[in-house]
């Protein structure tokens, strides 16, 4: 096999097509070897094609295109369809370190629910978290099949540049309708704050992208959702965005010995962010740095905000300490912040005050749940993290595109985990499909490693 270099690839990805009128017979064999391994040797399929259909499947991708895009109500209706399908099916349920994790969490959080002082909020709370480990449950197990996480990464992103990516790019620069400045787009996104943060999972998956297709077009495409993807987290101005950003790069970087054949992808998405980042952006990054040196939050000159999120945590590890063992109950937290923040014998400042969120996952986790479901809430993110770094290991020589597709993810999940500082995401969603597409790739690179040493074992004994 020649090589024949496409973009800026290795040829290794693109075997070449027998002679034209040749026999099928005559092409030579492409050998198998950890420089080419069998993902890269087979001809290329498109996203939608071969893919394994299954009914939860199916309800899987039309409940998270509602979520992403809300572009019609059946969020609910596709996930009890899901749930269906998947009782029904004829694959096996798994029910892997992470989603057992996240189950415990949510037993500790209901045996925990009686010493509540505000039953009736944590009673509504767990019906929603209930649907969450459910929506958890399903998402583990459809994906672990190399077909339809393929697919689904893909349709993953379209519903994210779709909506949530294109919608706050038109209404920064072409509605101009920007909250103070800083971009947010509806709903679950209305928040610069949660927009930029749950921007982390599809930036992981864009990333990841770049190596693992081979596609010009879907390469490129991938390369735009990466620039947009990290200019938008500029122009949310939210600083546990930004520093997640940064830490998601350094984490990259660090990582490839060849950095110099990222050097043209990272100059363009560098001057992507330079040239459309207002100078509100740089002026808010300065002056709070400024005031964190000095040591005085009041000079941040944003609005009072990092001063408030600091007298807000104060209250949260006030809570934390009453409640070290059972915790506020799950949901509770901004019904008990409302009481503590009045107390004048803690001097907490006026700021505080009100039905306030805990602003990170951390603190809301240990304030409502205690120590033991704080523990178990961060078992979730760590057992998949392990078994996706053991699943790195084991393909390293063998897989090696998927090996760094992987590892893309897992930088996104400890982005996401600094962007937790500042915001908290406990009980929805996206982070937990975050865990199941990791898990999930690392699952099904491990399963086909060990398909193909069966394979390989059975050609020798034959």
């Amino acid at each position: 096999m020649r090589l024949n270099t496409r973009g800026w690839r290795s040829a290794r990805a693109y075997p070449l097509p027998a002679a034209v009128g040749a026999p099928a017979s005559a092409a030579p064999a492409v050998r198998l070897t950890p420089e080419v391994s069998a993902a890269t040797a087979a001809p290329y399929v498109w996203p939608w094609q071969n893919v394994k259909w299954t009914f939860a499947f199916v309800a899987f991708c039309v409940y998270s295109v509602t979520i992403i895009t809300y572009i019609a109500p059946l969020g609910q209706i596709a996930m009890i369809a899901a749930l269906i399908g998947l009782a029904l099916g004829t694959e096996r349920v798994r029910f892997p370190a992470p989603l057992l994790f996240f189950v415990a969490y949510y037993i500790w959080a209901v045996a925990m629910w009686p010493s509540s002082n505000w039953g009736i909020i944590v009673k509504a709370t767990l019906l929603d978290v209930g649907r969450v480990v459910l929506i958890f449950l399903v998402a583990i197990n459809v994906l672990g099949e190399k077909s339809r996480l393929r697919f689904y990464i893909f349709l993953y992103l379209a519903a994210f540049a779709l909506y949530p990516v294109r919608g706050a790019i038109f209404n920064q620069f072409i509605y101009h309708a920007a909250l103070l400045g800083r971009i947010s787009w509806n709903n679950m996104f209305s928040n610069p704050n949660d927009l930029a943060a749950l921007l982390l999972s599809p930036l992981g998956v864009a990333a990841g992208l770049l190596y693992t297709e081979r596609h010009k077009y879907l390469r490129t495409a991938a390369l735009v959702g990466v620039a947009l993807i990290s200019l938008i987290v500029f122009l949310t101005q939210s600083r546990g965005g930004i520093l997640a950003l940064a830490f998601f790069g350094a984490i990259v970087i660090a990582r490839q010995k060849r950095r110099l054949r990222m050097l043209p992808a990272l100059i363009g998405v560098l001057a992507v962010v330079v040239l459309f980042a207002p100078d509100s952006v740089w002026t808010r990054l300065k002056n709070l740095r400024t005031a964190t040196s000095s040591g005085e939050l009041l000079k941040a000159e944003d609005q009072g905000s990092a001063e408030q999120r600091f007298e807000i945590w104060k209250v949260a590890v006030a809570i934390s300490k009453d409640h070290p063992f059972t915790g506020a109950g799950l949901g509770a937290y901004p019904y008990y912040h409302w009481s503590y923040a009045r107390m004048t014998m803690q001097n907490f400042k006026r700021t505080s005050r009100g039905l306030r969120d805990a602003h990170s996952s951390y603190l809301t986790a240990l304030a409502e749940t205690g120590v033991p479901g704080l523990v178990f809430w961060l078992a979730v993110f760590i057992s998949a993290y392990m078994y996706s770094q053991r699943a790195r290991r084991i393909i390293k020589h063998s897989d090696p595109d998927t090996e760094r597709q992987i590892f893309f993810m897992q930088a996104a999940m400890l982005a996401f985990g600094a962007a937790a500082i500042f915001g908290s995401w406990n009980n929805i969603p996206f982070p937990y499909i975050h865990v199941s597409l990791l898990y999930s790739m690392a699952y099904v690179a491990i399963e086909q490693q060990r398909r193909a040493q069966r394979t390989a074992y059975a050609a020798r004994v034959a």
